[in-house]
Order: C-alpha cells, then sequence, then structure tokens
C-alpha cells in the first residue's frame, strides 16, 4: 500500500509530481502506518471481498514487454487481443482492487490517522523527494582509508 500511495502521488499527467498532501485523503497507509500488502490489511480487517491473487501474473503479461518469439509472431508487448480471456479477468483484477480499497477506506474512516502519523508520512516523502547531502570529501576520504 505504502507503494501505492507513492505512485499515485507521484504519477499525474505530464509527469509533474502531486503535491504529498494529496495523498492524505486515501487514509490507507496500511492499517495506520503499517506497510501491509492490500490483500494484507483486507485480510486483517476481515473484508467480504479480497485481493485477486491472478494480479500479478496479469500485470507482468499485459504491463511489461514479452520476448519476442516465433510463437507470438514477434511481438514485444501483450495487448487485449492477443489474450481476451486474460484481458477480461485482468480489467475484473483492477476493479477487485478498487472495491477492497473503498472497503478499507470505509472501514478505517470511523478511526482516522492520527496527525503525527501524516507529519511522519510528509517529513518522509520530502526527504525521498530531495535526498539527503553527502559530505563528498567525506566520502573520498573514507574510501582513502579503506583501500
Amino acid at each position: 500500500m505504502s507503494v501505492t500511495l507513492s505512485f499515485r502521488r507521484g504519477a499525474s499527467p505530464g509527469g509533474l509530481p502531486q503535491p504529498r498532501k494529496l495523498a492524505m485523503h486515501d487514509g490507507l497507509g496500511g492499517v495506520h502506518g503499517s506497510s501491509l500488502s492490500l490483500a494484507a490489511v483486507g485480510s486483517v480487517l476481515g473484508l467480504e471481498e479480497q485481493k485477486m491473487s491472478e494480479g500479478k501474473s496479469l500485470i507482468r503479461y499485459f504491463c511489461t514487454p514479452c520476448t519476442a518469439t516465433k510463437t507470438n509472431g514477434g511481438r514485444v508487448r501483450n495487448l487485449p487481443c492477443h489474450a481476451p480471456d486474460k484481458w477480461a479477468i485482468f480489467k475484473a483484477y483492477n476493479k477487485r482492487d478498487v472495491k477492497v480499497e473503498m472497503a478499507i477506506q470505509h472501514r478505517l474512516a470511523s478511526s482516522p490517522v492520527p496527525n503525527f502519523l501524516w507529519d511522519e508520512y510528509h517529513l518522509d516523502q520530502a526527504i525521498n523527494d530531495r535526498g539527503i547531502r553527502i559530505d563528498m570529501a567525506f566520502v573520498d576520504n573514507a574510501i582513502a582509508i579503506d583501500a
């Protein structure tokens, strides 16, 4: 889920990063700050509908390049027309993910994430966005001493 929040915050039209504060509406940062996956959170909360297990293989099939072979006609990308049955399951998988996320958000709405955790999250994201300064003279000297 933390990957999802970071992805959603960073992915926007034109490749411009979204402000960190926009991620706050999700309220899904695991269960109050834990880094559980969507499947794990759904399981912990005992949701009626759970994340579908087929997702990883379908994401790999449709969202990453494939090796061109004689069998697949030399294509390097799998499109919906190449496997309509898999595409139907992939669409169902994505719909289910949204339903599970909405159910988690609904379940957690009565116990919002405390402000101090949001403050920690925003600080963490700011650090991730800008990185940290490194004293290169110190690094070079450390490497020289080790050599």
